[in-house]
């Protein structure tokens, strides 16, 4: 089997020993996972895994063109062909098995990093740099679905099963049968910055960084018509979560019945920012504040010290590639297009009401993220 041969050509599935077999030599890759029933009934996790054959090489080679993990599962033309559906636990189970023998090119890659953020921030393009900085042994998953959901099935009165769902799912991830990949990065979905510690838990010796921006540029993405209810960060307005109420609460001393669109959307915002803060403050060095008007000089120290943690800086050519990602904008998909830099435009065009929003909600965590080591 030469390097990428799976990407290159379709596979032939054909019986459900055949697709145990390719998920074993790291020719399919888990890319959802579907829920069955409660954890911890007859064995840890009850959960259906959809596996498929991804061309990792159209992420490495322009990770601008297939920015989030659904591109690169739509662009990757056997994906539809060859996805098969199996129980995770006996996948998990077999491919241990499998990886104990040793007989294959197959290995396992251990997390590098994970990247949680603010969203609207520039996360994006902290995935394509460090898919760009050596896009050979590096692979990253760009807010892929399965760790996502196995982070928001954590349940500290099953806490056992729930860390191992989220370890086996990103042990399978992590599986290659290219042997040049060394490194592995998952960005998590926006909201799973609230779900930080759970990701600490599964994986307390893996590096991690939150990715944050000034507070009136990031509402100011969320919310480009003025007073706009389908933002993502006011998704839930008609149920919002307990850990919003509450700072609500404590900054306004009110309830939500009040609440304009930009407060909610800066509240929903603010609850990222402090459950990032808290986390990176008990972290003992492993989470590390990313401001996105660092960028990319802080990437650049943070890959080889935080990451990595080898000897020396990046080299020249990773260098270059991390300006290359940089001068591109990080979702440009099928219309690549040289980045220009909006953040004074955002500045002027904030309302009265973001800018009073933002006050009263988000400056305190900012500013607070700005200061913590």
């Amino acid at each position: 089997m030469t390097k990428h041969q799976s990407s290159k050509h379709q596979l032939q599935i054909k019986t459900k020993e055949n697709e145990i077999d390719l998920i074993n030599r790291g020719e399919l890759h888990l890319i959802d996972i579907q829920i069955q029933s409660p954890l911890g009934e007859n064995k840890p996790y009850n959960v259906r895994a959809k596996f498929c054959q991804l061309d990792w090489d159209l992420h490495k080679n322009d990770p601008a063109a297939n920015p989030m993990f659904r591109d690169l599962v739509a662009n990757s033309r056997s994906c539809k062909k060859t996805g098969v559906y199996v129980d995770l636990f006996q996948a998990v189970s077999q491919a241990r098995v499998f990886d104990a023998k040793k007989l294959s090119g197959t290995h396992v890659m251990k997390p590098t990093g994970f990247v949680f953020h603010e969203s609207r921030c520039g996360s994006t393009l902290v995935a394509n740099i460090l898919a760009a900085f050596n896009p050979k042994e590096s692979r990253v998953y760009s807010e892929s679905a399965p760790p996502s959901q196995a982070a928001q099935l954590f349940n500290m009165n099953d806490l056992e099963n729930s860390i191992q769902l989220l370890r086996d799912v990103i042990y399978m991830m992590g599986r290659s049968n290219d042997p040049d990949e060394r490194n592995l990065f998952f960005k998590i979905q926006s909201v799973n910055a609230k779900k930080i510690h759970v990701f600490r838990k599964a994986f307390p010796q893996t590096p991690w960084i939150f990715v944050y921006r000034e507070p009136v540029q990031v509402i100011m993405s969320h919310l480009k018509v003025a007073g706009q209810s389908r933002a993502v960060c006011t998704r839930s307005m008609r149920n919002p979560p307990f850990i919003l109420k509450a700072l609500v609460k404590r900054v306004t001393g009110s309830n939500m019945k009040n609440i304009s669109t930009e407060e909610f959307c800066a509240a929903h915002l603010a609850t990222l920012c402090e459950s990032a803060l808290t986390e990176i403050r008990s972290s003992n060095g492993k989470g590390k504040a990313v401001n996105y008007k660092n960028l990319p000089g802080q990437m650049e120290e943070l890959i080889p010290d935080h990451f990595l943690m080898q000897d020396g800086p990046l080299d020249s050519s990773a260098k270059i590639r991390i300006s290359n990602v940089c001068n591109t904008y990080s979702k440009g998909r099928n219309k690549a297009r040289t980045w220009e830099e909006d953040s004074a435009q955002k500045e002027q065009r904030a309302s009265p009401a973001i800018l009073a929003a933002v006050a009263r909600f988000m400056q305190k965590s900012f500013q607070d993220l700005d200061l913590v080591e």
